[in-house]
């Protein structure tokens, strides 16, 4: 049996240890760090430290859900997770969740950004990455904001979507996606993300829209790699939203 939580900033080590295994099969991963092998401390430093932001309570804008499943006798190198009877963290999901802040303070308000966190703290200069691939994909930022244009601030956005290897194909990353689309039901929202060709076979089974299609290349190359802005528009949204500011450790996770 899995259990969904909300992952606490001292399981970051379990999540980072999830996304180092899990990253590197997306294709726009391997595309920005392709020497991660070569300087495994700086692709591991600034992963961790990406995703303490992500994790940390006080960012209100970002949620990580975790997966997490028990202990088994046989169980493989899945990391292990502190806190309800313990476990493994198996899978787990990044959501911007800045659609509440904007609800409280309005259009001026601007949603805390990780990646410029890390970006200005050593990430510029991380070994890890070819920084023109880097560029190439934080460029293409604009044509995902095109795309998702007409839903203004009424989205929720799955930002990344990762299960450990040796967990795949027991459903964790839908269960993950599902929680996510329950929620813009719920709140009146339209859930957003970009997939590569192979995740983007879940959201076709799970009825998401395709937007755009995107391509992250660098000047002069001929290298790229290609995506699809996809969107799911629920087709009855309940009239409950959220009021105030949400307590995210304390989000509903079965609604």
């Amino acid at each position: 049996m899995s259990i969904l939580q909300v992952a606490r900033p001292e399981q970051v080590p379990a999540i980072v240890e999830v996304a180092v295994r899990a990253m590197p099969e997306s294709p726009q991963w391997d595309y920005r760090f392709p020497y991660r092998d070569d300087f495994p401390d700086d692709h591991y430093k600034y992963t961790s430290m990406l995703y303490q932001q992500f994790a940390d309570p006080a960012n209100r804008d970002w949620l990580v859900l975790a997966v997490v499943v028990p202990p088994r006798a046989n169980a493989t190198d899945a990391p292990q997770a502190e806190g309800q009877g313990g476990g493994h963290i198996v899978a787990f999901a990044v959501y911007d969740v800045s659609y509440v802040n904007k609800r409280l303070h309005g259009d001026s308000y601007e949603p805390f950004n990780p990646a410029a966190y890390v970006a200005a703290r050593g990430g510029s200069t991380r070994r890890d990455m070819n920084p023109a691939h880097q560029r190439a994909f934080r460029e293409s930022g604009k044509h995902v904001r095109e795309a998702v244009a007409q839903y203004l601030d009424r989205r929720l956005c799955l930002q990344i979507l990762a299960t450990h290897p040796d967990h795949r194909r027991r459903g964790y990353a839908r269960l993950l996606c599902q929680w996510g689309m329950r929620l813009a039901t719920k709140e009146g929202l339209v859930m957003t993300l970009t997939a590569s060709a192979g995740g983007k076979l879940l959201y076709d089974s799970l009825d998401f829209t395709p937007l755009r299609n995107i391509v992250y290349q660098a000047p002069g190359e001929e290298e790229k790699v290609e995506a699809t802005v996809l969107a799911y528009v629920p087709e009855a949204q309940t009239s409950e939203r959220s009021e105030s500011l949400l307590a995210m450790q304390e989000l509903d996770l079965d609604f």
